[in-house]
């Protein structure tokens, strides 16, 4: 994982196969098909015709899933656009942590307390 929490992936082939993946999608070569992506709910965009990191932030998009146009990826975007948008924060999964972590320790552990047992039905 480099500094801006992208993980990058190379598989040597005829062509590499290359993904970029950020913490909301990722970016991938052209070896992957967007509809497994639409099959599994996830955001992704593809591009072609790349043989390096640096070849992908400077391709266009050529397919997005379903997922990724709901992030505001799109087609003849440049892969950079496709980073900044995998790589930004979930409000919604920030918000749930935030919730989580202010709730952690005001619940009681059921597992500690004797006195707190689930009932049966």
């Amino acid at each position: 994982m480099n500094s801006t929490g992208l993980e990058l992936y190379r598989i040597d082939l005829k062509t590499p196969l290359l993904i970029m993946r950020g913490g909301r999608g990722l970016l991938a070569s052209g070896y992957l098909d967007v509809d497994t992506f639409n099959l599994t709910g996830e955001a992704a965009a593809i591009v072609e015709g790349v043989n390096s990191f640096d070849d992908m932030l400077a391709a266009r998009v050529v397919a997005v899933s379903h997922a990724a146009v709901r992030l505001g990826m799109g087609i003849n975007m440049t892969g950079a656009e496709v980073v900044e948008r995998i790589c930004q924060a979930d409000p919604t999964r920030d918000f749930q942590l935030s919730l989580l972590t202010a709730t952690r320790g005001a619940l009681p552990d059921t597992r500690k307390d004797p006195a707190i047992v689930p009932t049966k039905k």
